[in-house]
Formats: structure tokens, C-alpha cells, sequence
């Protein structure tokens, strides 16, 4: 029974955690056996046979050193050592990495094994945080040094943020070193926005697929709701917007802008946000926390009129897909992967921090019934159903093996 070991900062917790698992499971159904390594923070049961690289002190001592040191992934020596102990044991035949900042993996040490092991490897990039001297985004700053060499960088207190040190330079130089050094490896991205930086970045070497998010689409379906009911906003457009870590990168202040703007016929809401990103917005912007899980999200995602996504930087856009499998259409800024998802039936692409056209992409959408929008979407929607990711990555396995050999 060959052996897979997925890495990912999170254990069946958050958007990658969840991804992770999935993946897992469709291996294991497929004939592997499975082991995810994890960290210590970000974890939920899980059916998966989980290693836990670090404890949450040994995670605390490295954000410190990250934080001082402009040192990501340079921390958790100790632990990785003896991480790197257990896989001489399990001695895997593929390592599927994910994310590994987080604090609770040293890559350095990481790479080095895998190198001098010979172990293929298949690395989804879910950001550009392993082609960068330090960010995970570059697009808000129009930052090019990526693509030669990372050094002052403009992005120092964007995650994962330092205080003290700028050692981009160093930083860079030491990922391409690793990040190049395997003989066999395959990289994945979400969106073809990412593959065109990976291509561009010093990756390049390495073939890269596209593997989309996946949704569990038999969940994120139209689904009978009383969200407006609940509110009192019958008769009105409800615009949406799912917005977990709120803040001006993912839109905060156009949020706030376009609230300031819309006829009383509008009312936007904003899900997934803190109790103190809650009672930091204004009144005329209804703040919703978190909800009980997909099939609650699924009902204010079939309430709304139309889903909204103003992030200034997006790899995928998994929001915008799960919206469009409940019948709803999206607008989006045309920036970075967000585009890639809409089609003139599904919803509009405005140009970024443009708050008129955004009014009149508004106008538009709503002025037309919203069934005339809900087959196109669900067909765009189901596209992503998350089977078909796990068996694309289950293909690139058996590819990456058979190159192996």
C-alpha cells in the first residue's frame, strides 16, 4: 500500500485544512495510506492519521522569532528534527505539501530531507508566500521583485508580519535554493492567475496544473430561507458578502464606501466577521458572525440578491463559487484570480475600487429577476464540485510516481 503524507498548517480546520482532508479521504478510499502532518493551533477531529509537528509554545517561540526576525518558516527547529525522525519510520512514497507558514514548520529542514531522500513531492500553492522574500500577496503594492530578487520590501507588517528586521533578501534566497533542489515535483495552484505567477517565478522549472477549490455542491445548493424575514428586509436587495478577516485588503473600506452610497431598496451584510469586527462597522452595514456551518451559510448565500467580493487580492475565490451553486449571481473586482469565475450570465466584473461602476453593476443584476441567473450559475457552480479536484490530484499522483520510476 503506498504511503502519501499531506503537510498543511491546519488539521481539518479552515478552507486548507478542509481541503486537506478531503484529499486525504479520497487517497485512503483510492488505496493509500494516509498521514497528515499539521501544526498545533488550527485542529479539528479528524479521520486522517494526524502528526503534530510542534506544541502551541514551540508555535508562540517561532511567531516571536517571525515576528523579530522576518523569520517565517525558519523557527521549529528542534520539533521538525524530530518530526523528520518519524518519517524515516513511515517512509512516505509522496509528500503533498500545502501551506507551510503557520509557524510550526522549519522548511529549510524540511526540503533538505525530502532532497536528499528522493521523495517526489506535489505542493499546491494556495498564495505566493513560497515565491516571495516574505509576502503571500504583492498585488495591492504593484510589487515586482519576486521575480529577480526580493529585498526592501514594502509589504514588512503584511503577513506573516516583522517588526524589527526586513531580511527579504535573505529570505528569497534561501527558499529558491530549497524550493528548486527537488528531482521530482509537481505544482499545483488554484487558479490560472497563480499558474501564470508560478510560471514567472523561479518555480518555473517544474510543471504546474491547475486544481481548483472544490464545493460540496449537494450542500451549497438553493435552499429555501427566511435570512430576509429574520432582518426585515422583505422586498429589499440583500447584497452579501462573506468576509472572514476582514480588512482593507479583503475591502473593508469599499464596503463601507458603497453602505454610504446605496438606495434604501439595498442593504448589505457582511458574514463571518468577529464580535469586534461586528460592532466596528457602521449601522448601516449589518454585521453577521460566523455561521453553524455550510448548510446555514448556504441559506444567506440563497437569500441574497446578488454576492459581492471586493478583495483586492484573491487566488481563488471560494465564496463567490459556493454563491453561484446556490442560485445567486456574483460581482467581483477584476483583479487577480476573481475574474476567472464570472461569466456574463453569472454576474459582472467591475473595475477595481471603482464604487460608480460597482453602483451600476448593481443596478444592472438586480434589475433583472433573479431566476434568470440562477441555472447559469448552479451549471458554472457544479463545475467546481470537489470530487472532481480530489481525483484530479489523485491523477497527478499516479503521474508524479510513474515519473519518479
Amino acid at each position: 500500500m503506498p504511503r502519501l503524507l499531506l503537510i498543511n498548517v491546519a488539521l481539518n480546520w479552515g478552507s486548507t485544512g478542509k481541503i486537506v482532508e478531503g484529499i486525504g479521504k479520497q487517497a485512503r478510499s483510492n488505496g493509500w495510506e494516509v498521514f497528515v502532518a499539521h501544526g498545533a493551533r488550527y485542529q479539528n477531529p479528524s479521520s486522517l492519521q494526524g502528526i503534530q509537528v510542534t506544541s502551541k509554545a514551540g508555535e508562540w517561540v517561532h511567531y516571536l522569532e517571525s515576528s523579530l526576525f522576518d523569520a517565517q518558516g525558519l523557527g521549529s527547529r528542534c520539533s521538525t528534527k524530530r518530526f523528520l525522525k518519524k518519517l524515516d519510520e513511515i517512509k512516505p512514497d509522496l509528500v503533498h505539501i500545502h501551506n507551510l507558514h503557520g509557524c510550526y514548520i522549519n522548511y529549510p529542514r524540511l526540503f533538505t530531507y525530502l532532497r536528499d531522500h528522493n521523495i517526489p513531492v506535489v505542493w499546491t500553492l494556495h498564495d505566493c508566500w513560497s515565491m516571495t522574500g516574505h509576502c503571500s500577496h504583492f498585488m495591492r503594492t504593484d510589487c515586482h521583485k519576486w521575480k529577480t530578487i526580493c529585498h526592501h520590501c514594502p509589504q514588512k507588517k503584511t503577513f506573516p508580519a516583522t517588526y524589527l528586521f526586513d531580511c527579504s533578501k535573505r529570505n528569497y534566497t534561501l527558499k529558491k535554493s530549497l524550493f528548486t533542489s527537488i528531482s521530482v515535483m509537481h505544482i499545483t495552484t488554484v487558479s490560472n492567475w497563480l499558474k501564470g505567477i508560478a510560471e514567472t517565478s523561479y518555480l518555473n522549472k517544474y510543471p504546474v496544473t491547475v486544481v481548483p477549490n472544490g464545493i460540496k455542491s449537494e450542500v451549497f445548493t438553493p435552499t429555501a430561507s427566511d435570512i430576509k424575514e429574520q432582518y426585515g428586509l422583505q422586498g429589499k436587495n440583500l447584497l452579501l458578502a462573506v468576509a472572514i478577516g476582514l480588512d482593507e485588503r479583503k475591502g473593508l473600506y469599499d464596503y463601507i464606501k458603497l453602505a454610504e452610497r446605496l438606495p434604501e431598496q439595498y442593504q448589505l451584510m457582511l458574514v463571518g466577521l468577529t464580535e469586534e469586527e461586528k460592532k466596528a462597522l457602521p449601522k448601516i452595514i449589518i454585521g453577521v458572525k460566523r455561521t453553524n456551518g455550510a448548510k446555514e451559510l448556504a441559506a444567506y448565500y440563497s437569500a441574497a440578491d446578488v454576492l459581492l467580493s471586493l478583495s483586492y487580492e484573491e487566488t481563488f475565490g471560494l465564496t463567490i463559487v459556493e454563491a453561484m451553486a446556490c442560485g445567486t449571481p456574483a460581482i467581483v473586482y477584476d483583479n487577480t484570480a476573481q475574474p476567472e469565475l464570472i461569466t456574463p450570465e453569472t454576474g459582472r466584473v467591475v473595475p477595481t475600487g471603482d464604487i460608480d461602476a460597482l453602483e451600476r453593476a448593481i443596478s444592472d443584476v438586480c434589475g433583472k429577476d433573479k431566476a434568470s441567473y440562477t441555472e447559469a450559475c448552479r451549471n458554472r457552480a457544479v463545475q467546481y464540485d470537489e470530487a472532481l479536484s480530489y481525483q484530479k490530484y489523485l491523477d497527478i499522483y499516479q503521474s508524479v510516481i510513474k515519473n519518479k520510476q
